[in-house]
């Protein structure tokens, strides 16, 4: 009768294990789900007439010798490029288009990684940014549409010309039909 007891034991033990762990994966899930409808609401209220072009997960390189990932949520804009921290309390980081140089036009493999690298002149970072996905077509979007902003935004500064006068003012001279305009500054 000893012998019989055992495996009820053993099985007893088994079932409420996989209670508990059944549970614990439920509630996970319920709380990712409801983080992530959240910043999916979040992102809604804030991008419904925003020229957005995309955004979701990416993990950027951090760290003082460049060795951890970081997921951030990124938001591509025409101008920016803006990483949100997954808290989401801080402010988001800012890559401006006129402060990049160049973005890498094939991958690199960094730490194991296929990677994005932009190359910034702000003088105040290292000088490059290098981002990744897990997801190869994720990267190869993101690879597209950061290289198509950069792209256009060089074409719109390339095409408009700053010369301060004299006088205070601005003349802006578009290269394309040498056309002068005066504005006054405040």
């Amino acid at each position: 009768m000893a012998l019989v007891q055992i495996p009820e034991k053993i099985r007893w033990q088994q079932e409420l294990s996989e209670i508990v762990f059944e549970t614990v994966n439920i509630e996970t899930d319920k709380i990712e789900q409801k983080k992530r409808a959240k910043q999916k609401q979040h992102f809604d209220v804030d991008e419904k007439e925003s020229d957005c072009i995309l955004h979701g997960y990416i993990k950027k390189l951090v760290g003082s010798f460049a060795s951890l990932w970081q997921t951030k949520y990124a938001k591509l804009y025409p101008n920016r490029l803006e990483l949100h921290s997954e808290s989401g309390n801080n402010k988001p980081e800012l890559i401006f288009m006129d402060q990049v140089e160049d973005i890498s036009s094939d991958f690199i493999v960094y730490k194991g990684e296929q990677c994005i690298q932009i190359r910034i002149n702000d003088g105040t970072r290292d000088g490059r940014i290098i981002l990744t996905n897990s997801d190869e077509i994720g990267l190869k979007e993101w690879a597209s549409s950061l290289k198509s902003a950069h792209k256009v935004s060089q074409e719109l500064l390339g095409s408009i010309a700053f010369k301060h006068t004299q006088k205070g003012h601005v003349v802006l001279r578009s290269n394309k039909e040498n056309v002068k305009k005066k504005l006054s500054v405040n």
